[in-house]
């Protein structure tokens, strides 16, 4: 349980933000003001930590082919005492229950195994506030599915730690890939560039302002048929290569 957990912890650590539109450009939902936007929103009870207001990310989310639930909220407390919180809550509740908590950020996860449910939240700490996800999978057992994969993107030969997550709410309508791989940096950026060609993709990758040129990492833009996809490739090290595709309908 602890390896999932802390699966789940990487998957929105990575991709989390996108759902808000900071990374894909997608929307979180649209709340009228009179309305609770997290009415009947959450599959089972998820706490509301005090003093905050919940907003829902998207509609309908799968990572892998697990059903995904997922919220966000921010604080000026610290990550230690948001995650003591759920800590207590969900060991309360009888869960079994994970924690991986920094000053910076980390994650608290509880499984439920009567309902087979995990509630989890992931946080990050920046300027004095911390952002938060709270999220419940439905089937986590499913996270790691790699039939998930989108049939338009090209995944590396021997990729590991596959995720999928997608959202399937008409405003955000974003698919997330991501994984690691043993191929160079250089053999990842050649197999993109000609698997996005062949498959009649066009290339609208621009040059990144000096500043942010490195020799670590790629992002490459393509577009097709009113999709667009960027693939975002940084260097682990001499043989391995971490890979984030983000497709937006």
């Amino acid at each position: 349980m602890r390896r999932r957990g802390r699966i789940f912890a990487v998957l929105f650590i990575a991709s989390g933000t996108a759902f808000l539109g900071l990374l894909t450009g997608g929307e979180h939902l649209q709340v009228r003001a009179a309305e609770d936007p997290m009415a009947r929103f959450w599959p089972v009870p998820m706490p509301t930590y005090p003093g905050t207001t919940m907003r829902p990310v998207a509609a309908d989310q799968r990572v892998g082919t697990s059903a995904l639930k997922m919220a966000y909220f921010t604080t000026t407390d610290s990550p230690a005492k948001v995650g003591d919180y759920y800590a207590a809550e969900w060991r309360n509740a009888g869960y079994y229950v994970t924690e991986d908590v920094t000053f910076k950020g980390g994650s608290v996860s509880g499984y439920d195994a009567v309902a087979g449910m995990m509630r989890q939240i992931v946080m990050m700490h920046k300027n004095g506030r911390t952002l938060v996800f709270p999220a419940v999978a439905v089937e986590p057992s499913k996270l790691l599915d790699r039939r998930a994969v989108p049939a338009d993107v090209p995944v590396y030969p021997g990729a590991v730690g596959l995720l999928v997550t997608q959202s399937r709410d008409p405003m955000a309508r974003s698919q997330v890939v991501t994984y690691l791989d043993d191929g160079p940096l250089e053999a990842n950026l050649n197999f993109y560039k000609g698997e996005m060609a062949r498959r009649g993709w066009i290339d609208e990758t621009k040059p990144l302002p000096a500043k942010f040129q490195a020799d670590d990492g790629h992002i490459l833009v393509y577009t097709r048929e009113g999709a667009e996809m960027t693939i975002n490739l940084l260097k682990l090290d001499e043989t391995r290569t971490r890979v984030h595709v983000a497709l937006v309908r």
